[in-house]
């Protein structure tokens, strides 16, 4: 039904600890994933600290809100998020 809708609250356990921020949020042109990087916005230039780009899979049946599917460690902090318009799995940051 086109009416319904699922509200889902997606959190980082570990990540949190690092005091960073979302700094970039993507869904793909299927809808099914959710792909989110962390940072520090006051971070000006470049930057030597590793933060995270989290990927949901939100049409998995077992989605852990709390743990992410795939969790790919940056070198630096990502700032920008963008999911091809019509190839749902390649992401580019």
């Amino acid at each position: 039904d086109a009416g319904e809708t699922c509200e889902v609250a997606l959190q980082l356990g570990k990540e949190t600890d690092l005091d960073l921020q979302v700094t970039s949020v993507a869904w793909n042109c299927t809808g099914n994933t959710l792909a989110c990087s962390l940072g520090r916005l006051e971070t000006l230039g470049w930057c030597e600290v590793s933060a995270p780009v989290c990927l949901w899979n939100t049409n998995r049946p077992q989605l852990n809100a709390s743990e992410p599917d795939l969790t790919i460690e940056i070198t630096n902090f990502v700032m920008c998020l963008a999911f091809h318009p019509t190839e749902p799995g390649l992401l580019a940051g």
